[in-house]
């Protein structure tokens, strides 16, 4: 029977009908009737009936799609030509494009296409997406406009006249929804789930996209052009207009109660709103060639900032409004990566990633305008990938960066001017120098070189030339400090220390330990002046003014036992907070605080790894702690670590030794392997969890839809329920962490 139902489908069972109750008849005409017949004739007619309807059954629904799905799952986009983007409210990135509209979760792209079905897009060349107040996606399209729904699919609206071209979409303060077309604002009426005509003969230009937005007042601006077009969407009138300029219009933007205009071979033109009248530009755009001879692309501005970036045909400009700053990409102090196109299309994500989208290449994304782990993108991006040995502080002026290949730099911190120190002369210097380990100033403003395998150097800064006052050979300096009586010390890889008084022109050489092998691993000058070491095996050692002998240990061997989880103290870090208490880093044993007032020894837990590499405290009174895997930020009071790495913004995870300083503003400075990491702490923000949504489900390995009688209902990321019949039990769920910064994403 399974082989006949398998063969015939349930019309050819309507045919066959007819043919087996006649044969079943004529049977019951010839056959005898008989006692041992009747009960056969009475069980065949109605068994085969039963056959017979049961091979009429549909047959059982299986988890296939009924039609060609309108979406792709890949990893790139649908195509490099950007028209817009936008993120919806459940935090995904759309990007529409010329073919194809496009899903991002940071993983991988869904890409959604024309399938010519009621619930696709209406046309494969996407032009603006606007996600409204309730949280709907609205996509217009060349040959329409469609609502975004649950069932991952599209609710397409109706348009009067469908020969006119969609161009842009715009939603006033109470939420209502308006479409410009070629001529005509329409108004979308919910209740029919259409577009309704609203204003008539609207100026337009037939070789460039017209913008259409609100101002504060709720009034709609319509720019082409040729000119800005004010009207009420209450009276259907124009109340105001702006036209008959001497050069077009290439992009609008309105900012505060400022209509801002670029114009084409001229600079921006500045019209206020409310009092009808022309402002005056700065002159920092005036003045500008760059600007002046560039098409304007694209305006985007960021209001918690106060600034706005500008887009075009030569580059990207950042204009600080209220600095009257204006920096192009190839300038000093361009706040973050110049992006590899000219940029048509901005978007600040609430994870505040900055998005630029290109017309022919693509996007990038430049995570956490300003770059919350690198203030200063220029340094950032000069040492990006060179291993930065060392770094200090000049007074209120110069920050010095030791690089392990590119040598000894100075980089004026207010003319942001960058020096490299690769004279001859000083090349004839370290000719047997394989690299400078640690660098530092004493209190003459005098610059001192560690170097490796064996030099120290005293250097005096002039301008941009450095003047040699001596140099003295010491095996494996890998650290220096002064007292407050101006006695210089070295710490060495090795038993042996050097101490140098400032009357005296040599080193004196001294001994940890007779007996065993010792090194000093840090020296820091303490608020009263003395030195404080960081012997391994011994924790802390104190240097007294006056003398060159170390005392003897601060903390009992027993004490400093207690804290240890691996039975060897390996310091490498020392740092003394405004509180007056010692924390002191180690290697694999993590960060410990000695408080001066108890004499007690700590170990606090939580930091992103147990090998510390440096300590620094902020202005908040807060610790800074790297490490060799990213960095953690101890609030002192409550003893809790917040902990950063690379996907969280740092430019690399692993940093060295003794390499950090504080700038004058407040900004702290960390090296390593990466190069530099340069912040503000004040700007750093708590971190939170990313927002997490399932993605897809594919049963038998075959991604499945929403719709009404399958598995799901709804997309995953709005519904929580899936049903599943006995037999698909072959499934998987992924899931995504929406978060678009740097790095890492979360994908399973």
């Amino acid at each position: 029977m399974e082989i006949l139902r398998n063969s015939l489908n349930p019309l050819d069972f309507v045919q066959i009908t007819p043919i087996f109750l006649d044969l079943l008849l004529n049977l019951s005409k010839f056959a005898p009737v008989t006692n041992h017949f009747l009960p056969l004739k009475r069980f065949i007619l109605p068994s085969l009936l039963i056959v017979l309807l049961a091979a009429c059954e549909a047959p059982s629904e299986e988890p296939v799609e009924e039609r060609t799905p309108s979406v792709l799952v890949s990893t790139e986009l649908s195509n490099q030509r950007i028209s817009a983007i936008e993120q919806d409210v459940h935090g995904y990135i759309w990007i529409a494009t010329y073919r194809g509209l496009n899903r991002l979760d940071g993983n991988q792209v869904h890409q959604y296409f024309c399938n010519d079905q009621p619930d696709g897009l209406p046309d494969d060349q996407v032009r603006n997406l606007h996600c409204d107040a309730v949280g709907r996606l609205w996509v217009v399209t060349k040959n329409g406009v469609a609502i975004y729904n649950e069932m991952d699919a599209f609710t397409q609206v109706t348009i009067p006249d469908r020969t006119l071209l969609p161009q842009s979409i715009a939603e006033n303060s109470r939420g209502e929804i308006f479409l410009l077309l070629t001529g005509q604002v329409l108004r979308y009426n919910a209740a029919d789930n259409a577009f309704e005509p609203l204003l008539q003969n609207i100026p337009f230009s037939n070789y460039s996209d017209n913008q259409m937005f609100f101002d504060s007042e709720d009034n709609l601006w319509v720019v082409t052009q040729q000119g800005a077009y004010c009207y009420s969407t209450v009276t259907g009138r124009r109340v105001l207009t702006i036209d008959h300029l001497d050069h077009p219009i290439e992009k609008a933007i309105i900012i505060e109660s400022n209509l801002w205009l670029a114009m084409r071979d001229e600079d921006f033109k500045i019209y206020n709103i409310g009092e009808r009248r022309w402002e005056e530009s700065d002159p920092v755009l005036t003045r500008d060639d760059r600007l002046r001879q560039s098409d304007v692309l694209s305006l985007y501005y960021i209001p918690q900032a106060n600034v706005l970036l500008i887009g075009t045909s030569m580059g990207m400009f950042d204009y600080r409004m209220k600095k009257h700053e204006l920096l192009h990409q190839s300038d000093l102090g361009f706040p973050f990566e110049a992006p590899r196109f000219n940029v048509d299309h901005f978007m600040f994500d609430r994870g505040k990633n900055l998005w630029y989208c290109s017309s022919t290449k693509g996007y990038d994304v430049h995570s956490n305008y300003e770059r919350s782990f690198n203030a200063d993108n220029y340094l950032r991006a000069l040492f990006d990938d060179v291993p930065v040995a060392s770094v200090t502080v000049e007074g209120e002026q110069r920050l010095w960066i030791a690089a392990q290949r590119t040598g000894l730099w100075s980089y004026d911190l207010k003319t942001h001017q960058i020096h490299q120190y690769a004279s001859p002369k000083l090349s004839q210097l370290f000719d047997n120098v394989s690299e400078i380990y640690y660098c530092t100033f004493d209190s003459e403003g005098n610059l001192w070189l560690c170097c490796l395998p064996g030099t120290v150097f005293c250097f005096r800064p002039e301008g941009n030339d450095l003047r040699l006052v001596d140099q003295y050979v010491i095996e494996m300096p890998i650290v220096l400090a002064e007292t407050a009586d101006h006695t210089i010390c070295v710490g060495t890889y090795s038993n042996s220390y050097f101490t140098k008084h400032a009357e005296d022109n040599h080193f004196e050489e001294h001994y940890i330990l007779s007996n065993s092998f010792s090194y000093m691993a840090n020296l820091l000058q303490l608020k009263d002046g003395r030195l404080a070491a960081l012997v391994k095996g011994q924790a802390l050692r104190m240097f007294s003014l006056g003398r060159t002998e170390l005392d003897p240990p601060l903390i009992a061997d027993t004490v400093v036992a207690r804290c240890l989880e691996r039975s060897v103290f390996l310091p490498s870090a020392l740092r003394q907070d405004s509180e007056g208490n010692l924390w002191i880093g180690t290697v694999s044993n993590g960060l410990m605080c000695y408080e001066s007032g108890s004499g007690t020894l700590e170990s606090i837990p939580g930091a992103p790894c147990q090998d510390i590499a440096s300590i620094e405290e902020d202005q908040q009174g807060n610790l800074w702690v790297s490490t060799l895997h990213g960095l953690g930020c101890l609030d002192t009071k409550t003893r809790k670590f917040s902990n950063y790495f690379k996907s969280d913004g740092l430019n690399g995870n692993e940093f060295y030794d003794r390499c950090s300083c504080k700038l004058p503003d407040g900004r702290l400075v960390f090296g390593g392997e990466h190069g530099l990491t340069i912040f503000n702490p004040d700007r750093i923000g708590s971190k939170s969890e990313a927002q997490v949504h399932f993605e897809d489900l594919r049963v038998n390995n075959r991604l499945v839809r929403p719709s009404a009688h399958g598995p799901i209902k709804q997309h995953l990321c709005m519904s929580d329920v899936v049903r599943l019949k006995y037999n698909q039990n072959n499934f998987s769920i992924s899931y995504s962490a929406l978060d678009f910064g740097d790095g890492l994403h979360f994908k399973a």
